[in-house]
């Protein structure tokens, strides 16, 4: 009977690249489950049965041993040959002569955790200086996009644009920051924060109950209140208070997560080092481990205890300790600690070998944490300013507009227009000619949404994580967006009431 934990849904198995944070925990799983010294067959059929992406490759070779009766070796090679993957044809080949010259697989496996451990480290950062310099680059080109909206329709007042040339100029800000946005996506790492294993943590509980009730009622309310022809700003509003809870009970979750990621390292290398200090199970050195060692880890600790001490099944409580937890490094941390440990493994050294994988993964996240924070808070009052902006020089045109037709001006014919002075009244000619200022408010709330929703995904995406921490960020830019819709033109018609007093 198996005693590894059950297993998670298999996420993005059919991708051709096989992710190097996947590579580089199925190399410190097999680091810490040979320590054993279980055969080459229960070796790489556990491999071959865990949920990840590179998974499907040592499929590949179990089914070759299995059903063709080929050896290890030529095994590896064939398939290694076939990859499409760089690092996991290379480290195939490579495992191949390994075991066709008869090197120890332990030391093996252990060299190659250590090698991808470095591989996917220096990628990481090169991935995190990409990301910051884009950050930069996305504020820049927000506002420079910005500008040039803006400008166009201060030109307004001063010449008559044709609408083919305005409207374009409005559509370049929001196909900017969408644009920038794809590129933030694209070059952050690509990793899992939560993992897949039912209910997850108590926020990731409280969240699909809240997505039960929030989310239809944000559909709902928002086109309640189009019905009832509302300001678009408190819409706005409404589907904001709607999203802001699920993104930020998602935030908080997250928060929660990256502790537990520093501290699961310390955890099993501590618990794996007095259990072969006392020579006893790990459930008895559990009893001796000072919860206040633990670090964000006590409370899953001490019901792991708990769980242990009523006599339940040992790799169910670490299941329940798993899924509790809501990560998904200590998921994978926690699967390479057990399944070396009940397979018969030292718990020290399996305990060494699986937190030198938490330890690395977690310092290189807190890295990118501290790069999204940064750009994360320049972006919410960049937002705010660009959308007041925006706001005002379209309530500037049309309230000029107004202020020109109240005047009864005579229509200047073109005879007329040709026998003045070079230098005309320019904001009275701009502003007539058939300025449609209904359409043009109208499009601009589709540029201003537009740009929320591209900047709260732009900060997703730096973040990366659960798509619910979208809610929190484009809740709170749906918010602003939304205020500004509401605060801008009384603003303005405060100002020119008092200019024209």
């Amino acid at each position: 009977m198996s005693t590894s934990l059950p297993r998670p849904k298999d996420k993005g198995s059919s991708s051709r690249v096989v992710p190097p944070f996947d590579l580089f925990f199925h190399m410190s799983y097999l680091a810490s489950v040979i320590t054993a010294g279980i055969s080459r067959y229960a070796l790489f059929e556990a491999a071959s049965s865990l949920p990840y992406p590179s998974t499907r490759y040592f499929r590949e070779v179990h089914r070759l041993v299995k059903g063709l009766k080929y050896d290890y070796a030529e095994a590896f090679r064939i398939v290694g040959e076939r990859a499409r993957d760089d690092n996991v044809r290379f480290m195939f080949l490579r495992l191949s002569s390994a075991l066709a010259s008869g090197e120890p697989m332990e030391t093996f496996f252990w060299r190659e955790a250590q090698i991808q451990g470095e591989a996917y480290g220096e990628e990481y950062e090169r991935q995190i200086e990409s990301l910051r310099k884009w950050t930069d680059a996305y504020s820049a080109l927000l506002v420079s996009a910005s500008l040039v909206v803006i400008i166009a329709f201060l030109t307004l007042m001063v010449y008559h644009l044709h609408e083919a040339i305005l409207l374009p100029l409005m559509v370049l800000g929001p196909l900017a920051a969408f644009a920038g946005a794809w590129i933030i996506a694209r070059v952050a790492p690509q990793e899992p924060i939560t993992h897949h294993m039912g209910p997850g943590s108590l926020e990731q509980r409280l969240n699909a109950l809240l997505a039960r009730v929030l989310l239809p009622a944000a559909v709902v309310l928002a086109a309640l209140l189009l019905l009832l022809r509302a300001d678009v700003g408190w819409i706005l509003l409404t589907t904001a208070a709607c999203l802001v809870p699920m993104g930020a009970v998602q935030m908080w979750d997250e928060r929660k997560i990256h502790l537990r990621d520093m501290d699961i390292g310390t955890f099993v290398r501590a618990l794996g080092g007095m259990s072969r200090a006392m020579g006893t199970t790990l459930t008895e050195a559990l009893n001796y481990l000072d919860n206040r060692s633990t670090g964000a880890l006590a409370a899953e600790v001490r019901r792991l205890r708990a769980w242990l001490r009523s006599k339940l099944l040992p790799e169910n409580c670490w299941h329940h300790f798993v899924q509790g937890s809501g990560s998904a490094l200590v998921e994978r941390t926690v699967r390479a600690f057990w399944d070396g440990v009940s397979r018969g493994g030292d718990p020290a050294e399996v305990g060494v070998r699986s937190s030198a994988y938490a330890l690395k993964v977690a310092l290189l996240r807190a890295k990118r944490r501290t790069v999204a924070d940064t750009f994360s808070w320049l972006s919410f009052p960049l937002h705010l300013v660009i959308v007041g902006l925006l706001l005002f020089s379209l309530e500037l045109v049309g309230s000029f507009s107004r202020a020109v037709s109240a005047m009864n001006l005579p229509e200047i014919s073109q005879d007329q227009l040709s026998q003045l002075p070079a230098m005309p009244l320019p904001g009275v000619l701009g502003v007539q000619g058939g300025l449609d200022m209904g359409f043009l408010a109208g499009f601009m709330k589709l540029v201003t949404i537009a740009l929320t929703i591209a900047n709260a995904y732009a900060v997703y995406s730096a973040y990366g994580g659960h798509p619910f921490k979208l809610f929190y960020h484009g809740g709170i830019m749906l918010a602003m967006t939304g205020m500004a819709f509401l605060i801008v033109p009384r603003l303005m018609d405060l100002l020119f009431t008092t200019i024209m007093a």
